[in-house]
């Protein structure tokens, strides 16, 4: 049977790697959560899915914090000082990133709902014991391992996933020591406690396990296009999509405990699993983690990126319940915007 995390916490209601959001995860069914790490100014590591937080945060209204907002370039490539290109992010015009402000700053910041459709029911905030201020703050990853620490002593075995944000790109920010040096100072450095380490750069997942990283790795793939790493360095993989060729695989199976597709690389279409790649990666005993369960369809004009659209519920599949289960058989991790939903899709079909 699968586990269920709560992508970015509950981000389906709530603000998303909020406080409230992963209080509403482990309330309404969750396994676990996954989260996102970025660097911040003074070299904390903020809970956020990017770096530029002008549409996840109020900082656009903050009065004082105006003089930061600038131009950002994300995974910028340059070449004799020149800039080549820019991978997975680009350009930035008038925006914030967390590069610009201390971590004290950023706590001074509420999160935001980026997406219109998604609204919060009336009471529940009440139900689940939220505070709309104080759990919707900006937080580093050392307040998720705090709070972790008290949930287990409710539900012990409740899971958290750490992807790091474009390690690659910020490889000078030593992200991975201070991951292991928080996962040390809180006794959370075990391959058996259901703490997982995402990356979509190998890099990362290889320096943790040369600093002697135990918790489990799961390298992370995605639809089209290449890693950072081998863009700016030409090492590893020439394309996501080599690295589910079974040579590849197999060097996972040397730095990783699984990996973390697109759900659309290993179901291609509704009810047509790709069986030879799933038997080959369970033959190597690599888990498997795929992202991203969302129930809703499609929604054009509401605020979300382009290119998220290949990892919303589209149109080939007619409801949320046949898409899941298309994985469950299969899966070791199923990440979801809104767990309760497929917590109730397992119970009823008698798999959870």
């Amino acid at each position: 049977m699968p586990k269920i995390f709560g992508h970015r916490g509950y981000s389906g209601l709530y603000p998303e790697q909020t406080r409230a959001a992963h209080i509403a995860a482990f309330k309404l069914g969750a396994d676990g959560i996954e989260l996102d790490i970025v660097p911040t100014k003074d070299g904390d590591l903020a809970v956020r899915h990017e770096p530029i937080i002008h549409n996840t945060t109020n900082v656009a209204e903050i009065l004082e914090f105006q003089d930061r907002k600038t131009t950002h370039l994300m995974n910028a490539l340059w070449v004799d000082g020149q800039l080549l290109k820019t991978i997975d992010g680009g350009e930035f015009k008038d925006s914030f990133s967390t590069l610009d402000f201390t971590m004290a700053e950023l706590r001074t910041l509420l999160a935001c709902q980026p997406f219109a459709f998604r609204k919060v029911p009336e009471g529940m905030d009440e139900r689940l014991g939220i505070d709309p201020i104080r759990d919707f703050r900006v937080q580093n990853l050392e307040d998720v391992l705090i709070w972790l620490t008290e949930v287990r002593k409710i539900k012990p075995d409740f899971g958290l996933s750490i992807e790091i944000k474009h390690a690659a790109f910020f490889d000078k920010e030593n992200i991975e020591q201070k991951i292991y040096d928080l996962l040390i100072k809180y006794h959370m450095n075990s391959k058996d406690n259901s703490i997982y380490i995402y990356s979509f750069e190998p890099c990362a997942l290889r320096k943790l396990k040369k600093l002697g990283l135990k918790n489990q790795m799961i390298q992370l793939i995605t639809i089209q296009g290449s890693t950072f790493e081998y863009l700016r360095d030409h090492k590893g993989p020439k394309s996501y999509a080599d690295m589910l060729s079974k040579d590849y695989l197999k060097e996972i199976k040397a730095y990783a405990n699984g990996v973390g597709p697109n759900k659309r690389l290993l179901v291609p279409k509704p009810g047509h699993p790709d069986t030879e790649t799933i038997d080959f990666i369970k033959k190597l005993a690599l888990q498997i983690h795929i992202w991203t369960f969302r129930a809703e369809k499609w929604q054009q004009g509401a605020g979300a990126h382009e290119y998220e659209k290949v990892s919303w519920l589209g149109s080939d599949y007619k409801n949320f319940e046949r898409e899941v289960l298309d994985f469950v058989r299969f899966a070791n991790v199923l990440l979801t915007d809104q767990p309760d939903l497929v917590a109730e899709i397992l119970t009823q079909n008698k798999i959870r």
